[in-house]
């Protein structure tokens, strides 16, 4: 018992230290996306994010609007990806083609468990996203706009 105790407490603790920290998508003028990453440090007049394992400072003048973490799609992937992997592992291990109820093959035991499993963990994914709340802050290339900014995105640092 206490190995199982020990083992989930470092599971745990992998998965809270591998989380990155605030996620922030950059637009600029135009509207177009041109940069992702995690919040690493802000100044007085450029942003710090970790894109792709190399940190990268991006000016103020540069911004026009930033946007706090992931779009809609993503957790909705995620969740169907999840569900649809587990149901296709079992549905895979539990096929048998001398089954007089239902034959299936192993191939066809893995694409139905994904389909099956994929399609109930789409409408929770989609529940969840759309709960929740995604901040997103005009800048406008305006120096003043970041400093009120740059002190809410501090708080996040903090956390």
């Amino acid at each position: 018992m206490r190995l199982l105790t020990l083992s989930t407490l470092l599971l745990l603790s992998a998965i809270g230290y591998g989380q990155e920290g605030l996620f922030l998508r950059l637009y600029n003028e135009n509207g177009k996306k041109f940069q992702t990453g995690y919040l690493i440090e802000t100044t007085d007049s450029s942003l710090i994010l970790k894109s792709s394992g190399k940190l990268k400072e991006i000016p103020v003048t540069e911004i026009s609007q930033l946007r706090l973490r992931r779009s809609f799609g993503h957790i909705v992937l995620i969740s169907v990806l999840a569900g649809g992997t587990a149901m296709a592992i079992a549905g895979a291990g539990s096929a048998d083609p001398d089954n007089w109820i239902l034959p299936m093959t192993v191939a066809e035991g893995l694409i139905a468990g994904f389909l099956l499993g994929g399609g109930t963990a789409l409408a929770p994914g989609a529940l969840i996203s759309a709960a929740r709340k995604r901040p997103v802050f005009e800048v406008r290339r305006d120096p003043q706009k970041w400093k009120e900014l740059r002190l809410q995105l501090q708080r996040f640092l903090l956390e």
